[in-house]
């Protein structure tokens, strides 16, 4: 009996052993969103537990060296050693100073940008993007309104804008896109101005996590975005004590029936699990 018992015990061990790592390592079916601390700029990743790693943007104007001093620190603190999509939504400094640093370390699978002419504001930071992405054998993919990106069968991004080929502003020419992971949805908004948010606003529809346009500024306050998207949550991706006075009253206000997050205070970090959404 003894020997019978400690067979068993033996047998259970190995079972634990070898099914509970399993439970970390593939079959948690989670999401996780974290509006990474990029300063005065925007940079968001996707994590999804069963396969896909996205990133929306990927600059600051507040730090310099944004690409080698937070986010690749934080993407090996994650173990991530690969971004499936990174988006750019528009070409300025603060959305994308970080990408040749993600490039140099192999990091990027592809690149979906704005189809679109370019501003002439953009011209130069395209064009350097274009050839490091040639250089480095990075895969560009153009996305305009009524586009669907899709990895795999959990993860899609419905894109919202850009929605013609012209372009008189880069910022109302950022990609403005929806991510829908089951029945929850997070909105990124860019940099799009309260102009061009009402050129958008027949596409905008309830939500659960909302990034809010243009770092919380005024220009980018619209109170019919707020009221179509009725997120639950609203994120506001700015720089602590930064030269803009972001978030602007205004923003606040309109989203005041959200909660709301900045990341200067940190990461800000969603976990979407068995239809639920927990903030860390």
């Amino acid at each position: 009996r003894k020997n019978s018992k400690a067979m068993i015990s033996a047998i259970l061990v190995f079972a634990l052993a070898n099914i509970v790592p399993l439970a970390y390592n593939g079959t948690v079916d989670k999401v996780t969103v974290t509006f990474i601390n990029a300063g005065q700029g925007d940079c968001t990743l996707i994590q999804d537990s069963k396969g896909g790693t996205f990133m929306i943007d990927c600059g600051s104007s507040s730090h310099s060296s944004i690409g080698t001093s937070e986010i690749l620190p934080y993407l090996r603190e994650t173990d991530i050693d690969k971004i499936d999509i990174l988006f750019i939504t528009h070409y300025h400094a603060d959305h994308v100073s970080g990408i040749e640093a993600l490039m140099e370390e192999g990091m990027i699978e592809k690149l979906v940008v704005p189809k679109r002419k370019l501003c002439p504001d953009e011209t130069a930071i395209c064009l350097e993007i274009m050839g490091l992405a040639e250089k480095y054998d990075i895969e560009v993919e153009y996305a305009s309104r009524g586009d669907v990106i899709k990895h795999n069968h959990r993860n899609s991004f419905y894109i919202l804008n850009p929605q013609g080929e012209a372009c008189s502003d880069a910022n109302d020419g950022s990609i403005v896109m929806e991510y829908r992971h089951k029945d929850k949805k997070v909105l990124f908004c860019g940099d799009i101005t309260e102009d061009g948010q009402r050129d958008v606003a027949d596409k905008i529809s309830d939500c659960d996590i909302i990034k809010i346009a243009h770092h919380g500024g005024y220009c980018g306050t619209s109170f019919m975005t707020a009221s179509r998207a009725n997120a639950e949550y609203a994120v506001i991706s700015c720089g602590k004590e930064n030269g803009f006075n972001h978030p602007s009253p205004a923003t606040v206000a309109a989203y005041s029936e959200s909660e709301i997050y900045q990341t200067e205070n940190g990461p800000v970090i969603f976990d979407i699990e068995k239809g639920k959404i927990k903030v860390r």
